[in-house]
């Protein structure tokens, strides 16, 4: 979701000191205002899901703890999680449930 609305995204392309003391009126004197206006920019920017913008090369370090850390997680349990729907409603929640666990059950 874009933080400005259409009129604010004008409002920021039109005139940006007016936006940028909106969002920031105590430090308006201090801050760099042409960063904070990029960063509106960027934050009124509507992308599908699990896109990233990056305008530079990236490394990506991995510790030598993380392996100890994720293992936990891969470990298998003896529980599913089951979709439950309250009838006559739309509402679902997720519950872990034992695998021969019959809808009557629960």
């Amino acid at each position: 979701f874009p933080l400005l609305s259409a009129e604010g995204q004008a409002a920021l392309n039109s005139n940006p000191d007016k936006v940028v003391k909106a969002f920031n009126y105590e430090y308006f004197d201090v801050i760099d205002k042409d960063l904070f206006k990029k960063d509106l920019q960027y934050s009124a920017e509507t992308r599908d899901p699990f896109f990233h913008k990056f305008e530079c090369n990236m490394m990506v370090l991995k510790g030598k703890q993380d392996a100890s850390v994720d293992e936990p997680r891969k470990t298998t349990s003896r529980y599913k999680m089951s979709t439950l729907r309250i009838k006559g409603s739309n509402e679902t929640f997720l519950m872990p449930v034992l695998p021969n666990t019959k809808v009557r059950d629960l």
